[in-house]
């Protein structure tokens, strides 16, 4: 038997009472698809292009456009998918036969509007922002778990570090924040 969780939960200080009742566990972080330093890594891109290969064929989408999609999900193979059946509506509607970029970035823009409402208070403003300057946190406190089950902070996997999602950092450079 398979069972999986949210990574939040595992920061749950109630974690260490159901880690051993399971032989194995695995923790999945996301695909990182930048380093720490913020600059691309290509073998996280081409992982997840091999994944999309296996559920959709990828003449139906132009190689620019899933590349921005997948630099704008941060690795987060969900909101990936969200702007890939986003653009597709879209590509549909307008009786195209491939998703082409302007389909990828109107359906950035929605994910994007998602993302600027899941930052809610001043502390998890300055959270993020240490985030960005120090992608190791050295504590997981509360806030930092609730950008964790928002998405607002992704943890990659490799060497435990943490990421701004893209579309908060976008957001946040827009406004001077970072």
């Amino acid at each position: 038997m398979i069972l999986t969780f949210p990574i939040f939960l595992l920061y749950d200080r109630q974690f260490s009472l159901i880690k051993y009742d399971f032989d194995n566990y695995q923790l999945l972080s996301m695909i990182k698809i930048m380093g720490p330093d913020k600059q691309i890594y290509q073998e996280g891109i081409n992982t997840i292009v091999e994944i999309v290969k296996k559920r959709m064929e990828l003449d139906l989408i132009e190689e620019d456009a899933l590349t921005f999609m997948i630099e704008k999900s941060g690795g987060a193979l969900r909101d990936l998918f969200q702007m890939i059946r986003e653009s597709a509506f879209e590509a549909l509607v307008q009786r195209k036969n491939r998703i082409t970029v302007e389909h990828a970035q109107k359906a950035y823009i929605m994910l994007n509007s998602e993302y600027e409402r899941a930052i809610r208070i001043e502390s998890d403003l300055k959270k993020i922002k240490q985030i960005y300057e120090d992608p190791k946190p050295t504590e997981t406190d509360e806030v930092l778990m609730g950008l964790l089950l928002r998405g607002v902070v992704i943890e990659y996997n490799g060497t435990r570090w943490c990421g701004i999602h893209p579309a908060v950092m976008d957001f946040l450079r827009e406004k001077g924040e970072i």
